[in-house]
């Protein structure tokens, strides 16, 4: 798998890479999450509890959903938010 690096950001989200992809992979989000995924696959964000220190902007709300989906298509706990969205819709 080749990782994305960028001078200002590190590693972005790769949507080349996984089932689910966002508009914004440079995001602080997508890129905590392509770190999870990385080191541990998609079983690394399955049941994750995921707090960031500020509310998650539309794009990064959608993947979190995204991925929701996809884990409870196969039966697998989700990831939990608990800074809330900007957006909640």
């Amino acid at each position: 798998m080749e990782l994305h690096h960028t001078t200002d950001h590190g590693v972005q989200y790769d949507n080349s890479s996984w089932p689910v992809t966002t508009n914004d992979p440079k995001h602080a989000e997508a890129r905590g999450y392509q770190a999870l995924l990385t080191n541990g696959g998609e079983s690394s964000l399955s049941g994750a509890r995921q707090a960031t220190t500020m509310i998650s902007c539309d794009s990064c709300r959608d993947l979190r959903n995204g991925w929701n989906s996809y884990f409870s298509d196969n039966g697998q706990s989700g990831i939990t938010n608990l800074t809330g969205d900007r957006n909640p819709n």
